[in-house]
């Protein structure tokens, strides 16, 4: 369905932001933490370009091209972005306030296909791995508020 489809491109632009947030805190991590802190960036920013294109690769063949065009994608990113800057200023904080956003969008998007009848099962099974993923970063982002 429509929504089906707009609950996945949405969560295609949280993992592009996720991205581009977390490589963003990896190059301004500076004081105490500036040894530690870009690793841990780093390591969340790492695989986000592959799960971005994955899902991506699945949204065409499950709803066609135009899906995923540039545009759309931009304009969802740029939102996406400015809620996760404007939610806080320090970069730990914000890295985890946004992997909670793409582990709500993951939930939506399996929750809408599922009641819909529509959630093949490697969809199905590629957005649990994605979930997996992005518990681990929200559990180190944690680790490291506290």
């Amino acid at each position: 369905s429509e929504q089906s489809k707009s609950r996945l491109c949405i969560l295609l632009a949280l993992l592009r932001a996720a991205h581009l947030i977390h490589h963003t805190a990896h190059l301004q991590a500076s004081g105490a933490t500036s040894y530690a802190d870009p690793q841990l960036f780093a390591r969340l920013y790492g695989d986000l370009v592959e799960e971005a294109d994955g899902l991506a690769e699945k949204l065409v063949y499950l709803a066609g091209a135009d899906s995923v065009a540039a545009l759309d994608q931009v304009l969802r990113i740029h939102t996406a972005v400015r809620r996760a800057v404007e939610a806080s200023p320090e970069l730990v904080q914000r890295s985890y306030l946004l992997e909670q956003s793409v582990q709500a969008a993951i939930a939506a998007a399996r929750d809408g296909l599922a009641s819909e009848g529509g959630l093949p099962l490697g969809l199905d099974n590629y957005l649990a791995g994605l979930a997996d993923a992005h518990d681990t970063a929200c559990y180190l982002l944690r680790q490291r508020l506290t």
